[in-house]
């Protein structure tokens, strides 16, 4: 960190010492204690929250039996089988972001590349916030380091979103097919409630529940169910409309 310092102030012409570097860093001192104090915090809430879950999960999965798989309604079957694909192909797709964005910083010499590609799989799991989080971390490293250029920091920012947008925006679609087609706005809103309610967990969680929703609005014999199910899509036809 020291020499990360003097690097950078010797590049713009400052003369930067240990002494002064030290005293800095201990007349803020209580500040960079209550920020890792704080970051700590933040994380063992999410590791808790994520534990949670996961018992949660657990337990439900044990809940069913052979006997009752068999006695699944056509809507349960359906919610099953569209909540497995969707974890199946979307750990698949984080999976080839987190390496393809983890390769693209390493080739480009960037520090903790690893760690953003890993960063990267992680976020991906959180619709359209977790992608434009994704892209922005590792720009800090990159703008502050001497040894870049404005290539590579144009290809540090841009790489990311290429494989971003390409996944998200083209790859997905095709792959989750209509089930999993939901309102830009509709994922916004569940991204706020959930995330409100589970932290980062329910924000991963936030697509897949909605997609559940919008399966059983629609196996329901009624105008209304089949208009909300069709909102939740981006279509704003009249109720009478949707029905049909």
């Amino acid at each position: 960190m020291v020499d990360w310092v003097m690097n950078l102030g010797g590049s713009v012409g400052v003369t930067v010492s240990n002494q002064a570097i030290a005293d800095k860093l201990l007349s803020h001192s209580a500040f960079i204690s209550a920020l890792l104090l704080d970051g700590v915090k933040i994380f063992l809430e999410e590791l808790t929250n994520g534990f949670l879950m996961l018992l949660f999960t657990v337990y439900l999965l044990l809940g069913y039996t052979p006997e009752e798989s068999r006695q699944t309604s056509s809507v349960r079957a359906e919610v099953e089988m569209q909540v497995k694909r969707y974890i199946g192909y979307k750990v698949l797709l984080s999976a080839s972001t987190g390496i393809l964005v983890g390769a693209s910083l390493l080739l480009l010499k960037v520090d903790l590349a690893l760690v953003f590609g890993l960063l990267a799989f992680l976020l991906n799991f959180i619709p359209n916030v977790g992608s434009v989080i994704s892209v922005l971390l590792p720009m800090p490293l990159v703008i502050f380091d001497p040894s870049k250029t404005w290539l590579d920091m144009g290809l540090a920012f841009g790489i990311p979103t290429v494989v971003h947008t390409i996944t998200g925006n083209f790859i997905e679609p095709r792959v989750f097919g209509e089930t999993m087609e939901l309102h830009p706005i509709v994922v916004l809103m569940s991204l706020m409630l959930w995330g409100s309610l589970w932290g980062v967990v329910g924000m991963c969680l936030a697509v897949p529940i909605s997609a559940v929703l919008k399966i059983c609005l629609q196996s329901l014999d009624h105008p209304l169910p089949r208009y909300l199910a069709a909102v939740f899509e981006g279509r704003l036809g009249l109720p009478d409309a949707a029905a049909a």
